[in-house]
């Protein structure tokens, strides 16, 4: 009797309790911040609770320095505003300085470059002089062995002719050749002789321009007595 009272019971409860089982709220999940965030907020805050100290110090001095304090303080400004103006324009001057003498440097360079390349082209342009001449004096033969040859009525003198002009040919052909490679030697100085001078040209536009803005750091320099 016992046991069937025992089951009848269990019986009940089960039956009492078919439907849905309640289920406890679940709390909703909140991000936590990280520990960079929390530092970054923290300096923020930090920084903000700094400047707003800064500007309440700031007109505290304002309110009590009276007439005398502000003129010493803005005097003291003023100073320090021009030795910092002084000290940027020191340092550009410097800086000025040191690049006009870079430049100073490689002009020389250039110059001693353009000397070499003239040292080795007047010993060529005196080799092509005598060249010169003896091509013109060489045309000039020729010229009047066709003369000749027109006027030659016997054929041993036309042969005689047509020999001294062919040897003139050739020896007017041997000057070319001697005088086609020094010219062509002489083309390349000159051209080189060309890139040396632009090269330099253009240092001295650079270095014009430097030394303008350093004679104007030099005058304001003066102004604030330095």
């Amino acid at each position: 009797m016992e046991d069937q009272l025992k089951t009848g019971q269990v019986s009940s409860v089960d039956q009492g309790t078919s439907g849905p089982v309640p289920t406890a709220p679940q709390t909703p999940v909140q991000n936590t911040p990280t520990a960079a965030q929390q530092d970054s907020s923290s300096a923020t805050l930090n920084a903000q609770i700094a400047q707003n100290a800064e500007e309440k110090r700031r007109l505290a001095m304002l309110a009590m320095e009276g007439e005398k304090g502000r003129e010493r303080r803005e005097i003291l400004e003023r100073e320090k505003k021009e030795q910092e103006i002084k000290g940027q324009l020191s340092f550009e001057k410097n800086e000025l300085e040191k690049k006009i003498e870079a430049i100073g440097r490689k002009k020389e360079g250039l110059e001693i470059r353009w000397v070499e390349l003239s040292d080795r082209k007047t010993p060529l342009q005196q080799q092509l002089e005598p060249l010169l001449k003896q091509e013109t004096e060489v045309e000039q033969q020729e010229h009047e062995i066709e003369q000749e040859e027109h006027i030659a009525t016997s054929p041993v003198q036309r042969r005689e002719l047509e020999q001294k002009r062919w040897a003139a040919d050739d020896k007017r052909r041997t000057i070319e050749t001697k005088k086609w490679a020094l010219e062509e030697q002489v083309v390349k100085i000159d051209e080189a002789l060309d890139e040396n001078t632009k090269e330099y040209q253009k240092l001295l536009d650079e270095e014009d321009q430097l030394v303008t803005r350093l004679r104007e750091i030099e005058k304001n320099l003066e102004v604030y007595g330095q």
